[in-house]
């Protein structure tokens, strides 16, 4: 049998044809006719069972030269695309990545796959292991690098293991950080391919962060609404306005062009799960989304459900017979 598959068209939500069994592109090789070609049909029942098609996915297939694609966790037809972010505005860099690249400034929770044009990158995270007076990312190799359909992960130069996946409205982080090492994490609003014009960042309690970003770039007036969860509580957090410290120390609710915060973490945090929830529409929907769709910290169970997924969307083409009769 020879499988195709096609991973980034619908990780946007838009694919060439959908249908509601699996489509059975059958290829006779037979060279005494002429007119047996392969043909496409609908089977009488989708097969109980079938071979893994996620396996044979690779996305990093279109991330190097012009393919402005990104390796992220997504679902299909989602709306969370978490992925790495190296900071290179640059025209090929326009999803957040190119393969050329081995530096990352953050995870950022919407990205735009082959469009040629940038935007998004909204509502960045990055984990460090020191708090230093800037955070200017890390680098990676891609040995220490692997993605498949709704996974991500990299190993960081500092040691700190990545690990993203996602649901429809929803992202899961796992940070795994070295031993003997204070953990931080820096969230930052005003980072991204576009043009920040209005941010909020409300520090509720020593877990939950809640807030906006509303920015212009391809879409002229683009606002997503964010819920943040740490599963450890932070020990110190250290919010910025616009690069300058937040002068309101008592009012953790930072309204600025650009906010952002630094968030500490005690030592014994040596893993730290993150999960977000977005909305279009408020802050409430947000948080629904994580009640929905994210109820808890069990970033297993996301992973295994985002790759069910793919498995049923990617089962919907199925290619048999010899490859000199498929070509």
């Amino acid at each position: 049998m020879v499988l195709v598959v096609l991973y980034g068209v619908i990780s946007l939500g838009t694919v060439f044809f959908r249908s509601p069994r699996p489509v059975k592109i059958v290829g006779n090789n037979n060279n005494n006719n002429n007119n047996d070609h392969s043909i496409a049909r609908l089977p009488s029942a989708p097969s109980p069972t079938h071979e893994p098609r996620c396996p044979y996915v690779n996305p990093f297939i279109g991330t190097g030269g012009h393919g402005h694609t990104f390796p992220g966790a997504t679902v299909p037809f989602g709306m969370v695309q978490v992925s790495p972010s190296s900071g290179n505005k640059q025209w090929d860099w326009c999803s957040g990545y190119h393969y050329s690249d081995t530096k990352v400034i953050s995870f950022g929770h919407l990205h735009l796959s082959g469009t040629g044009i940038g935007d998004g990158f909204d509502v960045s995270l990055f984990p460090a292991v020191r708090d230093g007076e800037a955070l200017q990312g890390d680098f990676y190799t891609h040995t220490d690098e692997v993605a498949s359909p709704g996974y991500y992960a990299v190993r960081l130069k500092s040691d700190i293991f990545v690990e993203l996946t996602a649901t429809n409205r929803t992202a899961m982080h796992r940070y795994t950080f070295p031993a003997n090492s204070a953990s931080v994490v820096h969230l930052h609003l005003g980072y991204g391919f576009d043009n920040v014009m209005d941010t909020v960042l409300e520090v509720h309690n020593s877990t939950r962060v809640t807030g906006y970003r509303r920015s212009g770039g391809w879409a002229r007036s683009h606002e997503v609404h964010f819920a943040l969860d740490f599963s450890c509580p932070y020990t110190g957090v250290n919010p910025k306005c616009g690069g300058a410290p937040w002068q309101q120390q008592g009012n953790m609710r930072i309204s600025c062009g650009s906010a952002e915060a630094r968030f500490m973490f005690a030592e014994s945090c040596k893993v730290l799960m993150i999960r977000v929830g977005l909305s279009s529409a408020s802050v409430e929907g947000a948080i629904k989304s994580l009640q929905h769709e994210a109820p808890d910290f069990d970033f297993d169970r996301v992973r295994a459900e985002a790759a069910q997924e793919w498995e049923k969307e990617l089962s919907m083409v199925e290619l048999e017979g010899d490859k000199e009769a498929l070509w």
